[in-house]
C-alpha cells in the first residue's frame, strides 16, 4: 500500500494547481485613460452596453423589424468606434470610417453581383470584394 504524504504534501500539490483565469476584468483595471474600455469581456460591455443593445433592439422590434435594425446597426458601430489600438493616443474615427467605407462598398459589390447577368462578371466582382476586404484585414 502507497504511503500517504502528510498536509505538507498535499498543500504543495495545491499550490502547483494552475490558477483560474477571469471572464471579466476587475474594475480598476476597465479603464483606459480616464475612458471605460469595451471588450467582450469587460463590465463596460456586459452590464451597460448588451443590455441597452438588447434592450433597445427588442423594444424597437415591437414596433417595426426595421427600426431594430437600424438600431443594432447603430450600436455595432459605436462597439466599433468605441475601440483604439493606442491608449496612449486620443481617440480618432479612422476606424469607424474605415468599417462604414467597407460595408459601403459591400453594399455596392453585391447589388453589382446581383445586377448582372453574366457568369464571368460575378466572378470578376466577387473575386474584386472578397480581395479588397482580405487586403483592408491585412492593413
Amino acid at each position: 500500500m502507497p504511503k500517504i504524504g502528510n498536509w505538507q504534501d498535499a498543500r504543495a500539490t495545491v499550490a502547483r494547481r494552475p490558477r483560474l483565469i477571469a471572464l471579466v476584468e476587475p474594475v480598476g483595471m476597465n479603464y483606459s485613460g480616464g475612458r471605460p474600455v469595451m471588450l467582450f469581456s469587460t463590465y463596460t460591455f456586459l452590464l451597460v452596453f448588451l443590455p441597452l443593445t438588447l434592450a433597445g433592439f427588442f423594444l424597437l422590434g415591437r414596433v417595426h423589424w426595421r427600426w431594430s435594425t437600424v438600431w443594432l446597426t447603430a450600436c455595432s458601430l459605436v462597439f466599433y468606434a468605441w475601440w483604439k489600438p493606442d491608449a496612449g493616443q486620443p481617440w480618432t474615427p479612422w476606424f469607424l470610417g474605415l468599417i462604414v467605407s467597407s460595408c459601403a462598398g459591400n453594399y455596392a459589390c453585391g447589388n453589382a453581383i446581383a445586377r448582372s447577368a453574366s457568369p464571368a462578371r460575378r466572378r470578376i466582382l466577387v473575386t474584386l470584394g472578397v480581395t479588397t476586404n482580405l487586403l483592408l484585414l491585412f492593413y
